[in-house]
């Protein structure tokens, strides 16, 4: 995928098409401009981490609040440990490092409908509710090791901390215990009277 190897700033619509073999005008036509085109690209890049399907099936399972934040936990520290990382991952990475114009569409349309359903879940975890500033910095704090884990790359992990490329079972048990304790000790310091 041309965005992933060549950036937002990179990449034209005359490259796309070019490359998809199709009209140079298919770019306006099926998405409004390069820009249009990038946002879909960007939110189906999201997708390969983790779609709103995915989250919102975890959290509607019949599952304790718990073991639906684990099975997000679980996918989470599965896809950070591939070995080699998907053209979505490599566009998201990109926008990380350089924030395009479309990086409010990605905010709006890819993560935060899927903060919305991890924030309930976390709540329910801290038995808070849900606009509680807690919650907030609890599912930062709780989903942080997992992102570290999918940006950092596995070379430098495996020469600075090489525990960490430990198997999937092992690393998800200490990430889970550190959440959850750190999540544990936020119910205890905001817990309502």
């Amino acid at each position: 995928m041309l965005f992933a190897e060549h950036g937002y700033s990179g990449t034209s619509s005359k490259d796309v098409c070019l490359a998809a073999n199709v009209n140079l005008a298919a770019v306006n036509y099926h998405f409004g401009s390069r820009e249009g085109l990038y946002e879909a690209v960007l939110v189906k890049a999201h997708e390969h981490i983790m779609s709103l399907e995915m989250v919102s099936a975890f959290a509607e399972s019949e599952h304790t609040p718990r073991e639906k934040l684990q099975a997000v936990l679980a996918h989470l520290v599965r896809q950070g440990s591939l070995d080699k990382k998907s053209w979505g991952f490599k566009v998201l990475l990109r926008e990380i490092m350089r924030p395009s114009p479309a990086a409010p569409s990605l905010v709006n349309q890819a993560i935060r409908p899927k903060a919305a359903v991890l924030k309930k879940l976390v709540a329910e975890v801290l038995q808070l509710p849900g606009d509680h500033p807690a919650v907030q910095r609890g599912l930062m704090l709780t989903l942080l090791p997992c992102i570290g884990l999918l940006l950092a790359p596995r070379e430098i992990r495996r020469a600075v901390l090489p525990a960490i490329d430990a198997k999937v079972p092992d690393l998800l048990e200490d990430i889970s215990c550190f959440a959850f304790a750190g999540l544990d000790a936020l119910a205890r310091a905001h817990r309502l009277p």
